[in-house]
């Protein structure tokens, strides 16, 4: 299993959980970010970190409650000379000279699309 599967399946098992945090910051010269994701006591926190980030962006339904996530999706980019998929639009020309990337999506209250060269997740443990 690679590391970007690995990635994509704690991530894709965060249906239901609530952004409990939000971090963006530079660490080393490219940008971060960390999703702290909480459910409660019956399932562990997990935190989902990028690094080298191509694409970031959120939402935020008016007036919409803290909720959970409704969906969470992840797609592999591999390198190639062709259009983004649909639903993407970056300022940024894909091409084969990228490295591979993971597209992350998560809809709710909240949505959130972050396009990274780097993921990781990290699962607490009890």
């Amino acid at each position: 299993m690679t590391t970007f599967e690995a990635f994509c399946n704690v991530a894709t098992s965060c249906e239901g959980y609530l952004i409990e945090r939000l971090f963006l910051s530079r660490v080393e010269d490219t940008d971060a970010l960390d999703i702290a994701l909480r459910w409660g006591p019956e399932k562990p926190d997990i935190t989902l970190s990028f690094q080298n980030i191509y694409y970031l962006e959120t939402g935020r339904l008016p007036e919409a409650a803290a909720g959970p996530l409704d969906q969470v999706t992840t797609t592999l980019l591999e390198p190639r000379d062709e259009p983004w998929p649909e639903g993407l639009e970056p300022d940024l020309v894909r091409s084969a000279e990228l490295p591979a990337l993971i597209w992350f999506r998560a809809s709710g209250p909240v949505q959130l699309s972050v396009v990274s060269a780097i993921a990781t997740a990290y699962v607490e443990t009890r």
